[in-house]
């Protein structure tokens, strides 16, 4: 039904088609007329089951015509089950089907462009944060067998069934909503990966056939639906897909266009008399040029993007270098008067990277650019009718037996740090080699044999670097852990020893890994504090001002004269913690800090240092009031993501749920996690080749006052 008044609506839209019009109207009325009568709880029974996106062809209905019944029978639709835990900013995705939710999201989004319903708007930007940062496999694929699985566990999901083409269509659609009310280079980021790496080979070039599954299971193969017997779901979106490279390549905007993709074309920009004409070999080389053609000379900005797999961007103007002070995930403007002819150069390095999965550090995925690289493994053992379907078995996509041979080659020699040292690339084209006889090449151009995109991975960069860290012993060290495990003292340990960029010593303990999940207490003051400090970057909040200021319950008591800089120094006489029997159960900060109100404090603020963690409590309020938003959130949007802290979270504090973050110990996260926040740390900023300004600058900045006895720091402090 959904493709039905969509399919007739897109007929208007592009073809002017009213007769279009008038039978999907005549087709909304009637479906008004039979579920208007309808209670509520025959609405619920109703809607359990997966209809697509039809309500946002209401929506779209109620846009071209007006009519409020076409905007009743969308919302209608509004699945709570999906859409509240959403709201509330909960992945509560679980092991539901996927393709169930995207659709119902993308209706949101039209929702809220029709209705600026703000909900709307925050539920989509974070169901597509969630998606991309959590659920979403290196080829921008997401689900295995149609369904959610726990993040956690995605190395145990590469099967034969990943990656529905009908989620990745329903994503970039998303996507397209989410940019153009953001315009953020990481939407168009993702666009790019997902684009090329699952939609684009997705068909089969000899064929035209598509298929349903993108299959990550190494050894296994694209499989192909047939002219007479495959009439999936992804067959319907499969076709549509190669109709639409031309829809994402430029945005506008009243300050100028925006390049997002490079792909050989022409845009004519009517409102402003201009027409720019992209010439690429994209992704086989690094350039792309872009011609102007106008009437008469026009000012505005050319926003280049600067994708975040590159770095190094060179742009030239009719040979005249442009200085890039852009870093990675950004947009380059080029703002002049363009006259007939201009001529824009860019050149984007492409470099090889790693992307490991989150549960298991031994298993990942090349990337050249945006492009995933996956290996060559024949044909043998492939039985007919592979690589496509058979139609004497119903739906064998989804039971379909690869055959895959048990010596089939799927480990990668690789050197974590610097990738490109284990590969070589030959010739023009995209192919790569290894020292071993592995051959890569882009996962989309990769038909009728078997690949591999994830590798058992044997990293060859975790030797010493040099002589002198040779000689490192770490016998004790690992003796005395060894021994706390044995006495019992903690359930087990994961260790990892970093030098100079390199790890020179790595060990875990019992059960443990380093991606295992633990409450790392007062290491997680750190983390808490750059929050914070990031919030101080781009707010009003300032490191003096007093907690009154923020907190008005403060007004007359003598704490709210204490200033941000003295709570996270600790030197603010704030009690160091709850007087017994009183429990950290509260729900949120406010409470939280409401419990801290009444407490005397146990000396004058700044005249010396008492270790403890209410006062974090107290300064994480005041950053959650300063952006209006609660402090896990803050902690996503200003660490966690940017460092792709993907298993940490402060909140909540326990697996019961509803406990406000304890800013003082409450960190949950992993040594891997952990180990990129201190990487960003020891290299100034930079994580990844790319400029964290924000936490490292924040963290930086506040020196408090000198206390006898104690170099104290934001969040830590040392003995002296």
């Amino acid at each position: 039904m959904h493709k039905l008044f969509s399919g007739l609506i897109y007929q208007y839209l592009y073809a002017d088609n009213k007769q279009a019009l008038e039978v999907v109207t005549r087709m909304g009325n009637w479906t008004y007329n039979k579920l208007k009568p309808l209670d509520e709880s025959t609405r619920k029974r109703m809607i359990r089951n997966e209809f697509g996106g039809v309500n946002e062809s209401f929506y779209n209905l109620y846009a071209i015509t007006g009519d409020e019944r076409y905007q009743w029978l969308a919302e209608f639709f509004y699945h709570n089950d999906v859409i509240d835990p959403l709201k509330e900013q909960r992945d509560d995705l679980g092991t539901k089907h996927t393709n169930t939710f995207i659709p119902k999201v993308l209706t949101e989004a039209r929702n809220y462009e029709l209705t600026q319903d703000n909900d709307s708007r925050k539920l989509t930007d974070f169901f597509w944060h969630t998606m991309i940062d959590h659920h979403t496999f290196a080829p921008g694929c997401s689900s295995d067998k149609e369904h959610y699985f726990d993040p956690q566990q995605l190395s145990k999901h590469l099967t034969g069934y990943t990656g529905e083409t009908c989620c990745t269509y329903n994503m970039l659609k998303l996507s397209r909503h989410l940019f153009c009310w953001t315009g953020d280079a990481k939407v168009a980021d993702y666009y790019e990966r997902a684009l090329y790496n699952h939609i684009l080979g997705q068909q089969d070039p000899e064929t035209g056939m598509v298929s349903y599954f993108l299959p990550l299971l190494s050894g296994s193969h694209k499989v192909y639906s047939t002219r007479e017997n495959s009439f999936w779901c992804c067959v319907g979106s499969g076709f549509e897909n190669h109709a639409k490279y031309g829809e994402a390549i430029y945005y506008h905007n009243d300050q100028g266009i925006y390049v997002n993709l490079f792909i050989p074309s022409e845009v004519n920009w009517k409102a402003k008399g201009i027409t720019l004409r992209q010439e690429t070999a994209f992704p086989a080389e690094e350039n792309t040029a872009l011609t102007i053609q106008t009437d008469k000379p026009v000012t505005t900005t050319i926003y280049l993007r600067y994708p975040s797999w590159s770095k190094n961007v060179k742009v030239n103007v009719n040979g005249k270098k442009v200085s890039v002070k852009q870093k990675p995930g950004s947009y380059i403007p080029v703002t002049r008067q363009w006259k007939d002819g201009d001529r824009i150069e860019a050149n984007y390095p492409m470099s090889l990277q790693l992307e490991t999965t989150p549960d298991n550090p031994q298993k990942g995925a090349l990337l050249y650019g945006p492009l995933v690289l996956a290996g060559e493994s024949g044909t043998e053992g492939m039985q007919s009718p592979a690589p496509f379907s058979d139609p004497a078995l119903y739906n064998d996509y989804y039971t379909y037996n690869y055959h895959i041979p048990a010596e089939l080659n799927t480990t990668l020699q690789i050197d974590r740090k610097h990738p490109g040292h284990s590969l070589q690339r030959t010739g023009e084209e995209l192919i790569f080699k290894t020292s071993q006889g592995n051959v890569l090449r882009p996962l989309y151009d990769l038909h009728h044999q078997r690949y591999v995109v994830y590798w058992d991975l044997s990293f060859t960069s975790c030797r010493p670097a040099d002589n002198r860290q040779a000689a490192y012993d770490f016998t004790p060290l690992d003796s005395i852990v060894t021994s706390w495990m044995n006495k019992g003292y903690y359930p087990g340990a994961s260790i990892c020893v970093v030098r100079d960029d390199s790890v020179i010593f790595q060990k875990n303990y019992k059960n443990f890994t380093p991606d295992t999940k633990v409450y790392v207490a007062s290491a997680g003051k750190w983390v808490a504090a750059a929050v914070i400090g990031a919030v101080v970057d781009c707010t009003e909040l300032d490191w003096n001002d007093s907690v009154k200021k923020w907190i008005p319950e403060f007004k007359n008591d003598i704490k709210g004269m204490i200033t941000l800089r003295q709570l996270l120094s600790h030197t603010s006489g704030v009690r160091p913690y709850l007087p017994e029997p009183r429990v950290d159960n509260y729900n949120h900060l406010d409470s939280a800090v409401m419990e801290i109100l009444p407490l005397d404090t146990v000396f004058t603020p700044g005249t010396r240092f008492e270790y403890g963690g209410l006062a974090m409590q107290i300064a994480g309020r005041m950053a959650e009031k300063a952006m209006n938003k609660e402090f896990e959130e803050l902690f996503q949007e200003l660490i966690a993501r940017p460092l792709r802290m993907k298993n940490s979270h402060f909140t909540p504090v326990n697996t019961d749920g509803g406990h406000a973050p304890m800013l003082g110990g409450g960190l949950c996260t992993t040594l891997h996690d952990y180990m990129r926040f201190l990487d960003m740390i020891y290299h100034n900023g930079v994580f990844e080749e790319k400029q964290q300004e924000k936490p490292i600058r924040s963290v930086h900045r506040v020196e408090p006052a000198p206390i006898h006895g104690s170099i104290n720091r934001t969040g830590y402090m040392d003995s002296s």
